[in-house]
């Protein structure tokens, strides 16, 4: 069965990294029901009941993030419009639930088991900053792979704290570095670098990217500037992060590898960007003089949905 087909043609407008993440929940859906990935037909979706047994032991995010495809895969044939209704009635069931935590500020089970405080967040920061600041007076020929790999983490940790810029999703992925007078795709993301003034992440592949389009990130954090600067001589390639094995562009799932790896040694603990994301959030609501008008600026730097920054904030209001 052409799954790319299929929700190209339900989704013309969707980007390769949605087509991409349908394509595998689906396939993963598959899987667990029928021991298989490859897909014949939809039949297996017609017991929701079996579809949601199959899902009950993910989140409540991943459930609506896996039946969010079943939905625009069974909209390709009109013999599902029953079927689509009760599929949409989960999704808005869980879709509520969500939003409710949310605005409660709560943390879901799986978020509770991995949960820190955003200074513990913030002291692995000064961790890391002290463990590899020998490293950067050493020749950058005499450097090994587990020390290039230290201050990597620290790279990383940077980026994901909420120090000096939004804690995104995993858009750091497979991210290029260009200079701003090259030619860039509008479906990746790069670091660009200027001749004068601050480098800036250009964001046009990410989540909600139909919503709110392009995104300039400046860099203006002088410390975090100076680090990606020397991060980029050490290591050579086109590429802001990297397997330091391999030298190979560092995916999205091996971020949220990468980050596990690393909250793992120190906090023994599962962290992944999402995951720093709530806590950031949490961090900042902690403030009781937060008004509305800067939790609206939050979910605006946070790259919401459309959904998510007026339910939550309609709420609010």
């Amino acid at each position: 069965m052409d799954l790319q087909s299929l929700f190209k043609k339900q989704k013309p407008n969707a980007s390769d990294i949605t087509l991409k993440t349908y394509i595998s929940n689906l396939q993963n859906l598959h899987k667990v029901i029928n021991n298989k990935k490859d897909i014949d037909s939809l039949e297996f979706l017609e017991d929701i009941d079996k579809v949601l047994d199959a899902l009950k032991e993910k989140s409540m995010q991943t459930i609506k993030n896996y039946l969010v495809p079943v939905v625009i895969s069974l909209s390709s044939e009109d013999k599902y419009k029953t079927l689509i209704e009760k599929y949409n009635m989960k999704i808005k069931e869980l879709q509520d639930k969500i939003l409710d935590i949310y605005d409660k500020n709560e943390k879901s089970e799986k978020q509770e088991a991995n949960w820190i405080n955003h200074d513990e967040v913030l002291k692995l920061l000064r961790k890391l900053k002290k463990e590899t600041k020998e490293l950067f007076e050493k020749p950058m020929d005499k450097l090994n792979n587990k020390e290039k790999d230290l201050i990597q983490q620290y790279l990383i940790i940077y980026l994901y704290s909420g120090k000096s810029l939004p804690v995104l999703r995993n858009d750091y992925a497979e991210m290029k570095i260009v200079d701003e007078d090259e030619k860039m795709s509008d479906n990746k993301n790069y670091l660009v670098i200027k001749k004068k003034g601050n480098p800036y992440f250009k964001l046009n592949a990410f989540k909600t990217s139909k919503y709110k389009g392009d995104q300039e990130i400046p860099i203006k954090d002088i410390e975090l500037k100076k680090l990606i600067n020397k991060w980029l001589k050490i290591q050579g390639t086109d590429y802001l992060l990297i397997n330091t094995k391999d030298y190979t562009p560092m995916t999205a799932n091996g971020i949220t590898k990468y980050l596990n790896k690393i909250f793992q040694k120190h906090y023994k603990k599962n962290v992944s960007s999402s995951l720093l994301r709530s806590i950031y959030i949490t961090k900042q609501y902690e403030n009781p003089k937060l008004t509305i008008s800067e939790k609206k600026k939050l979910a605006e730097e946070m790259l919401h949905s459309k959904n998510v920054s007026e339910s939550v904030y309609n709420k609010i209001d």
